[in-house]
């Protein structure tokens, strides 16, 4: 028994040393690179994941990610000719708090002196040094020189030479000497191609979408396009084409396109707070919503699909919460009369109250639309609407229009942007040679741009212009959705939603004709997955444009605090028009602003 007790004690003992170990984790304080006499320390500081806290972020140590940043900090060093350098990292610890140290010894910086290439035909020696990054008498760039090999590799693709080989001789004492060995290899041409993970439809529906034929020299840019033509017809869910050499042939090559299919028939539903399109003229709004569907994607085993959906929406105002209904059935395709003209023909339902006037009647809208839409690139397209509308509370009333948008997308991320621009623009015209009650045109142009300031620290900026032209102000029954509308937490966050400007007689939102808006914004992280904003927006609203309306532009700032969520940031402003007054107001929204 007592041999049995001290066992146990002696095992508590045990255990308690090796699992009770203080779990408390330790603070980053202090990160500091030294040892950097050439490179600068604002692109050091950028490389490394590690940074120190600071008042609204608290940063804990990693060892891992501290080594890694040392292999980041090495390869860098590397990338700026600095071939023989090392990177050592130290940690000291401070009760809970930890300083970590960078120690850099640069040695020489290597120059490349001489970059010659051979045995190139179908690629100039000058765009080939330019795609690989070697510039002579600048620092020698080896990490660059491996990581664009690839992208000349592709290059030569584009002009048939598939099976090329690339060689890189290097000679490195003082300075840098490349030579770029290259095979061309002979001009390639598709003899043959097969199709594999078809079932149940005809082959012909995903040979159509294939942008080159039997015969043709090899081009891989007709390759990637047919492999995003296959799946822009909605019913496959993967495709790749892959190029094999054929036995016994050096200058022909066989195709294998792998595809998998969608479910054809399926149930979908989503749900949650995100932006909402109410008003033609106003800028999404946030709200609850909750959508419902069913999709055949494959009617008659074609790539005709059906669509049917019923969504609700409720958007919170500062009195009351707007209900909106829509129900939408639509029938598309990728071709239209034997020609590939992405097209969908639906039918559109909405049921809505005005905003601003929550005591009026519900307004209900139906009519027909005719959509087609040509991908320029994955995220960027050109869009074309023909509609036609009628409104069930005024008989007489009918809308018949033509809307083309241009959308060009060139950043990093389609939702959490941090380099790169955006691009819209939209014209829309109503009545005129299309008949209808009611005639005007409409312009909108929009550009947002982003760049990293420093570490996470991201500016955003947006500016929009729109105007419209031959708008008949005369009956103010007409539905005024067209307008521009300005307030809220998509435009002007110092104002109420959509009540920049209101009518003095009856205190609803008022519309306008003529419309600038501008938003600066300053995005940085706080601690886990809590960011902040600081911002500007400046806009304004009028019947026309000189230099005594420009007065009349007015700005409000104020700060942000952003929630990430698995589909996009939850964003919650607090802002101050610049009046003179000390009014603040709270605004929600769904991802950010722009």
């Amino acid at each position: 028994m007592k041999k049995n007790f001290v066992l146990f004690v002696l095992i508590a003992i045990l255990s308690s040393t090796l699992f009770g170990e203080d779990k408390t984790k330790l603070v980053v304080r202090l990160v500091s690179i030294n040892g950097a006499h050439s490179l600068n320390s604002f692109d050091l500081l950028r490389v490394i994941r590690t940074k120190p806290s600071s008042v609204f972020n608290k940063e804990y140590f990693d060892r891992r990610l501290v080594k890694f940043d040392a292999i980041s900090l090495k390869t860098f060093c590397i990338s700026q000719g600095f071939l023989s350098s090392t990177v050592k990292d130290s940690v000291v610890i401070h009760d809970e708090s930890v300083n970590i140290y960078f120690n850099i010894t640069e040695g020489n910086q290597v120059i490349l002196k001489q970059a010659k290439v051979l045995g190139n035909y179908k690629i100039p020696e000058s765009q080939i040094l330019d795609i690989l990054s070697l510039k002579v008498n600048n620092p020698y760039n080896p990490i660059a020189l491996n990581k664009n090999l690839s992208e000349l590799n592709n290059e030569y693709q584009r002009f048939g030479k598939l099976f090329n080989k690339i060689n890189v001789y290097e000679s490195v004492e003082d300075s840098a000497e490349v030579i770029i060995e290259i095979n061309e290899g002979k001009d390639i041409y598709i003899k043959s191609f097969s199709i594999e993970g078809i079932e149940g439809i005809n082959h012909y529906l995903a040979e159509r979408e294939l942008t080159f034929n039997k015969g043709e020299i090899y081009n891989k840019d007709k390759i990637d396009h047919s492999q995003r033509r296959v799946l822009e017809a909605g019913i496959f869910s993967f495709a790749q084409i892959s190029p094999a050499p054929i036995s016994g042939s050096d200058s022909t090559t066989h195709l294998t396109i792998h595809m998998k299919q969608f479910k054809s028939h399926e149930w979908q539903s989503i749900g949650g707070y995100y932006p909402i399109e109410y008003y033609e003229g106003a800028e999404p709004l946030p709200g609850a919503g909750a959508e419902i569907g069913w999709r055949n994607r494959s009617i008659n085993a074609s790539t005709t699909n059906l669509n049917i959906n019923l969504a609700g929406y409720l958007i919170p105002s500062q009195d009351y919460i707007y209900p909106k209904i829509t129900f939408n059935i639509n029938i598309g395709n990728q071709w239209f009369l034997k020609r590939r003209i992405p097209t969908q023909i639906g039918y559109f339902f909405e049921k809505f109250k005005p905003y601003g006037q929550f005591k009026d009647s519900f307004i209900a809208r139906y009519g027909f639309r005719i959509v087609n839409q040509n991908n320029l690139t994955e995220r960027s397209y050109l869009l074309s609407e023909l509609k036609w509308e009628k409104f069930s509370e005024t008989e007489n009333l009918e809308h018949r229009t033509y809307t083309l948008t241009s959308y060009i997308d060139r950043t990093d991320h389609p939702i959490i942007s941090t380099s790169g621009y955006r691009l819209t623009g939209m014209f829309h015209m109503s009545g005129g040679i299309l008949g209808g009650s009611k005639s005007f045109y409409k312009i909108d142009l929009g550009f947002n741009h982003y760049s990293i300031i420093v570490n996470n620290y991201i500016f955003a900026g947006r500016y929009k212009i729109g105007k419209i032209f031959g708008w008949d102000s005369s009956n103010s029954d007409d539905p005024q959705f067209d307008l521009f509308y300005l307030g809220g937490s998509s435009s002007l966050r110092g104002w109420d939603m959509m009540r920049f400007q209101i009518d003095e007689d009856t205190g609803n939102p008022s519309g306008d004709v003529f419309r600038i808006i501008s938003n600066w914004e300053i995005r940085f992280p706080i601690f886990w997955i809590v960011g902040g904003e600081l911002f500007i927006d400046g806009g304004m609203l009028s019947d026309k444009l000189n230099q005594d309306e420009l007065t009349n532009y007015l700005w409000n700032g104020g700060f942000g605090i952003t929630i990430a969520t698995p589909l996009a940031p939850f964003r919650l402003d607090f802002a101050t028009p610049f009046d003179g007054t000390d009014t603040w107001r709270i605004q929600m929204g769904a991802n950010y602003i722009f």
